[in-house]
């Protein structure tokens, strides 16, 4: 067999391909069940109107990463997993306060309290430029910063001479949450994404080498295909299991498709195993 530039196909990266055409119809096959279960979920009260919020989240996100993947946008797709990852970590955390209900309550609190800061910067930055900026929603924000509520979240230096904001809901950053996750996988995880693949997210040198070495000493094109097919297989089998995490862990997520979701992650295995992929054992669920 040959490839559309005439020269011998090579076998290994055949199979690749193969798994990444079934990798994105999995993921495309959970999403589009993810968004039948979303119209028809039916949340009774706050916590599970909480959870439902966030597997939206989980699936917008997940559908983002499959139309990049799609079109070979791995780089970029590593960003939007990150958002997924961090929605698997920030839940699977809040299972471990006693009361779950506070443990949400406050999350929330905490997206409030972002949520008043970037209105905050945004008035600032309106004012730097010239720009009109409305007294009425500058003192409407300074009052929803000053509630009793986003007290909570007020520091003190340790020279105890100025306040800040946490810099989290939890008083826990991503890394500390992953060390103290029951998941083996969980730093494994957190060193791809903010480690090795980090370059890609923020554009740095790093992101531009495979690209710039192409052009000035290139490699065989078998090379740069494989590189790219490895990617995004990594990539979107990390969507997949980070989607069904999440359609697991969380207690108010849209019921039903609890045989699909086995059988879905057990498909996933399989793809590793037929066509001799590494996906470094992030399809394990329970790990």
């Amino acid at each position: 067999m040959t490839d559309l530039h005439g020269g011998p196909r090579f076998f290994g990266l055949e199979r690749k391909y193969m798994s990444t055409a079934q990798i994105l119809d999995l993921l495309e096959e959970i999403l589009a069940a993810g968004s039948r279960a979303i119209l028809k979920a039916m949340p009774r009260g706050p916590l599970d109107k909480f959870d439902l919020a966030v597997f939206e989240r989980a699936v917008s996100t997940g559908d983002a990463v499959r139309l990049l993947l799609s079109n070979d946008h791995w780089e970029t797709a590593s960003a939007a997993v990150r958002q997924l990852f961090e929605l698997c970590v920030h839940m699977e955390h809040i299972e471990t306060y006693p009361n779950r209900a506070a443990a949400v309550a406050r999350f929330s609190e905490y997206g409030d309290l972002q949520q008043l800061l970037g209105a905050q910067r945004e008035l600032q930055h309106s004012h730097y430029k010239g720009q009109s900026a409305s007294i009425q929603d500058a003192t409407t924000i300074e009052m929803a910063l000053a509630h009793p509520h986003k007290s909570q979240f007020l520091r003190t230096s340790k020279d105890g001479k100025r306040t800040h904001w946490a810099q989290s809901w939890c008083d826990k950053n991503l890394k500390e949450l992953c060390v103290v996750s029951e998941r083996k996988l969980r730093m494994m995880n957190y060193e791809i994404l903010y480690s090795a693949w980090s370059e890609q997210v923020h554009g740095t040198p790093g992101s531009l080498y495979e690209r710039i070495r192409f052009h000035l000493s290139p490699q065989p094109l078998d090379y740069y295909q494989a590189l790219e097919t490895d990617r995004v297989n990594g990539i979107g089998t990390m969507a997949v299991t980070m989607l069904l995490e999440l359609w697991e862990r969380l207690p108010g997520s849209p019921p039903g498709y609890e045989a699909e979701r086995h059988l879905w992650a057990t498909r996933l295995t399989d793809i590793g195993t037929l066509h001799a992929i590494d996906l470094g054992s992030l399809a394990q669920r329970h790990t």
